[in-house]
């Protein structure tokens, strides 16, 4: 995601310097041309040159350019703040599964939660108890996704960081080191991937609960507790080792 901005804005500035080639040079237009006389010259040849290093510079640019990781995750706010904090991980190969995962999963719970409120508002009255109970259990999921997806992020910035350990020469550091090193990375790829498993499970769930909503007619709290699909919830949210209050 991040490498295809850069590289529309590269397609942006070959539009606009061959746009502005052809107004400078077309005779019907400006029609500066070689030859004419020495400024004429002069002004052609710098307009070329000027073109070619603008050119230049936004190659060197989009293939150099290697953008920090969001400095605090704890100050990420709403829905678009964590889609743009991943972009940046978009460039870590190893991961690219998992990112793309991850930006799904963002998606995804935002349309969880629209559906789950359409279908809350169908059924019961915001002053209802029901809707209390159902709305109490939606912010507790969303709070665990959300607490997982900043876990999740957290050892991105730690595999972004160790990126230029990828490339060590083996003559000057250890095999021993190197090894390790790549342990360590498999580690944290490993724990991102129970994290992203955890939220398929909490995005499943809320696909049970909305069916089971869907089914539901006239009902007082004690029916709605046991629903299955609320009772796994629960279970859920009090026991996965990545919850925290």
């Amino acid at each position: 995601m991040f490498y295809k901005k850069r590289f529309k804005r590269l397609l942006i500035s070959l539009f606009v310097v061959i746009i502005g080639n052809i107004v400078a040079f077309s005779p019907g237009l400006i029609g500066i041309s070689f030859g004419e006389n020495s400024l004429m010259t002069a002004l052609g040849v710098t307009i070329i040159i000027a073109s070619i290093a603008i050119l230049w510079l936004e190659v060197r640019y989009l293939f150099s350019y290697s953008p920090e990781p969001p400095i605090d995750i704890s100050k990420l706010d709403d829905h678009q703040d964590y889609l743009r904090s991943i972009e940046v991980f978009d460039g870590i190969k190893e991961i690219k599964s998992e990112v793309a995962l991850l930006r799904s999963h963002l998606t995804q719970i935002e349309s969880r939660r629209s559906a789950l409120y359409r279908a809350l508002a169908e059924k019961f009255s915001p002053s209802e108890l029901t809707y209390a109970r159902f709305d109490g259990i939606y912010r507790e999921v969303e709070k665990l996704f959300y607490v997982n997806i900043k876990a999740i992020l957290n050892k991105l910035k730690f595999l972004y960081s160790q990126k230029s350990g990828l490339n060590i020469d083996p003559r000057i550091v250890s095999p021993e080191i190197i090894k390790e090193r790549e342990r360590l990375r498999s580690e944290y790829i490993a724990s991102v991937r129970e994290y992203l498993q955890v939220n398929e499970e909490i995005l499943l769930k809320l696909d049970q609960l909305l069916l089971e909503i869907a089914k539901l007619g006239v009902v007082d709290l004690d029916e709605i507790d046991r629903l299955t699909c609320l009772r796994e919830i629960d279970n859920l949210i009090k026991h996965t080792k990545y919850y925290k209050n």
